[in-house]
């Protein structure tokens, strides 16, 4: 895990260069404090079941899915940010984004799309999200269910629990997290629009969280 801390400092460090400070939460990692990430899983899992119908739905939100995996975490009082990367499989990069890539995103901006529903959003994107704890763990609910759902088609969809990836997890793939952002500067500058139709769950999200990330 030091190698992923060490990275992600680079990350904020790029972030701030690169966007207003005021958007990435200053987290500062310290590997000494533990969870039981056994128990944060299961109770994410736990809550997933109440609003979704199975773990297929989860792969290319994952976005959404981070917004849902901190709220969860505030609710436990676990300091934590959103972080935005790659990751490296045995098959390949899941993205292929670069700090180029990134750096080109924030400088185009906003950028209208639209959805099957016709719901107004922003294009799709080339990069990943997921949220890293104050520890230097991290939580990713999408990776392992695209995964499964790719290399065995015709198995049934992986538990809820059985989908929470972070690190030293039982039983997975070979993944590695590449993070390049953190905080919400990637969301303000690419994500983020007015008309956008999850424009006023992410501002929400960033007042909520800017609210008591402090206070834990």
């Amino acid at each position: 895990m030091g190698e992923y801390i060490s990275a992600f400092v680079d990350a904020m460090a790029w972030t701030n260069d690169h966007s207003d400070k005021r958007w990435n939460y200053p987290l500062l990692i310290d590997p000494s404090k533990k969870f039981d990430m056994d128990t944060i899983t299961e109770r994410i899992a736990d809550e997933f079941s109440e609003i979704i119908p199975n773990s297929d739905v989860l792969p290319g939100r994952c976005f959404r899915v981070a917004r849902r995996l901190s709220y969860h975490l505030i609710k436990l009082q676990i300091k934590h940010t959103v972080t935005i990367g790659d990751i490296k499989l045995d098959s390949g990069w899941y993205v292929s984004t670069s700090r180029k890539k990134i750096k080109n995103e924030l400088e185009a901006g906003y950028q209208f799309s639209i959805n099957d529903g016709g719901l107004l959003i922003g294009r799709p994107i080339d990069a990943h999200a997921w949220i890293t704890l104050e520890n230097g763990q991290i939580l990713d609910a999408t990776i392992l269910p695209l995964h499964h759902r790719e290399n065995k088609p015709a198995a049934e969809p992986l538990s809820f629990k059985e989908s929470i990836y972070y690190h030293g997890k039982e039983n997975t793939p070979t993944i590695k997290h590449i993070p390049l952002m953190t905080g919400f500067g990637y969301h303000a500058m690419v994500l983020m629009h007015p008309k956008d139709g999850y424009y006023k769950n992410n501002v929400q999200w960033v007042k909520d969280y800017f609210n008591v990330i402090n206070q834990i």
